[in-house]
């Protein structure tokens, strides 16, 4: 049930003892408001990759949970800066950051591209391994042959200090942005919805999300 604005009055032994205004919000669709949804997004995964950050630094994690942290954090880091259709909350971070901070964010994404997603950085190249008898236990000859691998298991700790210094000093300039936009935007939902158009839409409810929405690209 709605209760826009409704005051509600409650009523004990035949007297009114108080009275609570309920508040409550409605879902509406404007090309306007686009680049502030963009920034809610880019705010959820910059907050997102300050926290692992800061719980990776720990070092209190086994094996399986260090890994989890260590591909999330390049993952959902990169996903701010690649691809995707936040087209409205681009981050100008060649101007943003220092040339030192903007080449640890390349050298980020470049891990997040190569490491975490994909498994084509030079380092985890396989190497063919020939294992050879000693001559002096039975002369010259191979024994066996297998592979070997060598991979990234997690940064340092002060280069997750460094992305987590970089996710606040975004986030200051995410939350500026959605300011200017939230002002904006209420001028231009008062200009173009009338109050009866307002009171008359409802809050959509959000859809259990499952293997295959998740795997759907949403609309803009």
């Amino acid at each position: 049930m709605k209760f826009p604005f409704r005051t509600l009055a409650f009523m004990l032994g035949g007297h009114r003892v108080g009275v609570m205004a309920i508040f409550t919000y409605v879902h509406v669709e404007h090309q306007a408001g686009l680049r502030l949804l963009d920034l809610m997004g880019v705010e959820i995964d910059l907050t997102r990759c300050k926290e692992m950050c800061q719980a990776m630094q720990t070092r209190e994690h086994g094996r399986i949970e260090t890994d989890a942290l260590a591909v999330a954090i390049l993952a959902v880091y990169g996903r701010i800066f690649v691809g995707g259709v936040r087209n409205k909350a681009k981050l100008p971070v060649e101007t943003m950051l220092q040339p030192n901070e903007l080449t640890f964010h390349q050298q980020i994404l470049e891990a997040r591209s190569k490491h975490a997603v994909h498994s084509i950085n030079t380092m985890e190249t396989p190497k063919l391994r020939v294992w050879l008898n000693p001559v002096e236990r039975g002369g010259r000859k191979v024994n066996n042959v297998n592979a070997e691998v060598v991979t990234l298991v997690t940064l340092s700790n002060a280069e997750y200090l460094c992305l987590q210094s970089l996710c606040t000093k975004l986030l200051q300039w995410v939350a500026e942005q959605k300011q200017i936009e939230e002002t904006q935007l209420k001028a231009i939902v008062e200009r173009d919805f009338s109050l009866d158009q307002l009171y008359s839409f409802q809050a959509g409810v959000s859809a259990t999300g499952n293997l295959d929405t998740s795997a759907r690209s949403r609309s803009r």
